[in-house]
């Protein structure tokens, strides 16, 4: 229980044998909301559509699916999989059948590297035990017989399942040399699909347990938690083990690393060395370090950032504390870590690569200017984004340098914030990271006064940031750019901790001005606003959009907003259409908006 927000939580691991955490909000109206899942990834789950069964992602979701030549073995109940429409001899004439995209993950019988096709399908005829082989076309050439076909899922474009299948049937089911997939008895891609999904909704499927079923569930639900511990003793036995040898130690602490990061990828330095040409195309450079464009084997883009090496135990344990925080982030205006790298003293993250590039591009670059509906579009996005770091995350996370460079924009000019690995856990209980900063960290101009004041840092301080970036998406230009132009000092380094109280003052006394105008007319508002827009923005949205940000960068920081509320503020007018009257933007409050601070 979280004593300060009354928020109870719990983990279980749920019927479909996906663990997941749930909040309950005592004074939200009492609703349990998933805020966790160990495996986001519905068809990640074990069993989830039985033996033979495959799951695919279709329009309608995650949904199960047979091959051509098998039959769901019940068609309420995925869990048991699909059945065979034919028996094989041992010694039979076969021949196999291609399933294309299509990888059964486990319960390999053996594994050859730099295998042929040919070899690989010759050693699954030796083996009259073999029902299978997967094979990954094009690279190395690895070869996996199968012995049982479980966990089929959607895999990568290069790895391909073969199945065996006697000659003799060949006509008789009219079958081919290439299978596809059928959902509930037809093609895949056809609406039927929807009969087979696999979303998760746990009332409507504990409705459909006998009283025995219910049983079941429990048993498993016990087998796979002692499963769980079991392992978690395997694993501390081998370090006590191995102790004495640290090669051994740090085996088994990547083992045990990517037994707990399952759904990222680790990747080998050489390999990353290679994606990047060396590390050849800079891309940018930030508090996390450069960051590299790459291309892996499969042909993703993607973006690598180097780490600053770690040289001792105690950076190497925040390195994987920090990992197994930021490896479960999923929301759609956070950019995606998909994989990491922890070889020797080399740490790196992969994460996806965002093909418009940085707001601050956008924004800063000239012409053609960023439209107002794309300004408000990132503003709503990078709150949103902020508040699932501050509130909705297992930890709550503190990002440290929230500024247009990290944020990248995608084709739809949906933001994606980036820059938050490796970041800084918040208490949940005090709401701080606990102790003052040992440090600035951040970018000047960005950072919010308590950074250099050695106060405890809160999520306040990403609010702080926020509000920066907001003036500057209404601007369209640095406000410490814009803070020199209305004559603020700032003529040497000392000075460039730049106090904007009078461009504060300045917002008031046209606050002021504009509630005693009875003209609707008033033009302040056209005057602060990017200039290269030529009035074509929403002043409903603009007012809004100022009055947040003049709030957010507050000095106090118990007076500024949590994220959430700026969320909800910024959706308020995202609907709003047209140009309102310039009356509504006077009532900014005057005790909301306070000096802005460069550091």
């Amino acid at each position: 229980m979280g004593a300060a927000g009354h928020v109870l939580r719990r983990l279980t691991l749920d019927y479909d044998g996906n663990l997941r955490a749930y909040s309950l909000d005592v004074a939200g109206g009492g609703v349990w909301r998933v805020t966790w899942v160990a495996l986001s990834r519905q068809c990640s789950v074990h069993g989830i559509c039985g033996r033979y069964g495959v799951c695919a992602y279709g329009p309608a979701g995650p949904a199960c699916a047979c091959p051509e030549g098998f039959e769901p073995s019940d068609p309420g109940d995925w869990s048991k999989g699909c059945r065979r429409l034919f028996d094989i001899q041992c010694g039979e004439d076969v021949f196999f059948a291609e399933l294309a995209n299509v990888d059964y993950w486990g319960f390999d019988k053996k594994f050859r590297q730099k295998a042929t096709i040919d070899e690989c399908r010759q050693l699954c005829i030796d083996d009259c035990r073999c029902e299978a082989f997967a094979y990954k076309k094009g690279g190395p050439g690895f070869c996996y017989t199968k012995a049982s076909l479980w966990n089929g899922r959607s895999a990568d474009p290069i790895q391909f399942t073969y199945f065996k299948v006697p000659t003799r049937v060949e006509k008789k089911l009219n079958l081919s040399s290439v299978l596809r997939l059928r959902f509930d008895g037809h093609d895949c891609g056809t609406a039927q699909e929807r009969n087979a999904t696999v979303g998760y909704s746990p009332s409507r499927h504990l409705k459909n347990f006998s009283g025995s079923k219910i049983k079941f569930v429990y048993l498993y639900s016990f087998m796979g938690g002692l499963f769980v511990v079991e392992a978690v003793v395997i694993i501390a036995g081998y370090l006590f083990v191995f102790r004495a040898d640290p090669a051994a130690v740090q085996r088994v602490h990547d083992d045990g690393y990517t037994l707990a990061m399952s759904h990222f990828r680790k990747f080998a330095y050489d390999e990353l060395s290679s994606a990047t040409s060396d590390f050849g195309e800079e891309l940018w450079r930030g508090a996390s370090g450069a960051v590299y464009k790459g291309v892996l084997d499969d042909g993703r883009d993607v973006a690598v950032t180097r780490l600053v090496e770690v040289t001792t135990p105690q950076a190497e344990e925040v390195f994987r504390s920090e990992l197994s925080v930021i490896g479960r982030i999923n929301h759609m205006n956070l950019v995606r870590i998909w994989g990491f790298c922890s070889e020797r003293s080399h740490r790196l993250l992969v994460s996806e690569y965002v093909e418009n590039g940085s707001l601050a591009k956008a924004l800063f670059g000239g012409e053609p200017a960023l439209g107002w509906p794309s300004r408000y579009k990132i503003a709503v996005g990078v709150a949103k984004g902020l508040a699932y770091l501050h509130h909705e995350c297992l930890e709550w996370i503190l990002h440290c340098d929230m500024k247009p460079e990290n944020v990248l924009l995608d084709a739809d000019q949906e933001p994606k914030i980036t820059g938050f690995g490796l970041v800084k856990l918040l208490n949940r209980e005090e709401d701080a990271c606990g102790q003052a900063p040992s440090r600035v960290q951040g970018t000047r101009g960005y950072v919010a006064p308590e950074w250099a004041l050695s106060l405890p840092i809160t999520g306040k301080a990403d609010v702080y940031s926020f509000g920066v970036v907001l003036l500057e998406l209404l601007r369209g230009q640095r406000v410490s750019e814009w803070a020199a132009l209305e004559g603020v000092p700032g003529d040497d380094e000392e000075e460039a901790r730049v106090d904007l109280q009078e461009i504060v003052a300045w917002f008031q006394d046209q606050t002021l001005e504009c509630q005693g105008e009875r003209s609707a007319s008033a033009p302040w508002l056209e005057e602060f606003v990017d200039a290269r827009l030529l009035g074509d923005f929403n002043r409903s949205q603009a007012t809004v959009m100022l009055e947040v940000a003049v709030s957010c960068v507050d000095d106090d920081p118990s007076r500024r907003p949590s994220m959430n509320a700026v969320v909800q503020k910024l959706l308020s007018a995202q609907d709003v259409v047209g140009s309102a009257s310039l009356r509504r933007v006077c009532p900014v409050p005057a005790h909301g908006i306070s000096s802005l601070h460069f550091v």
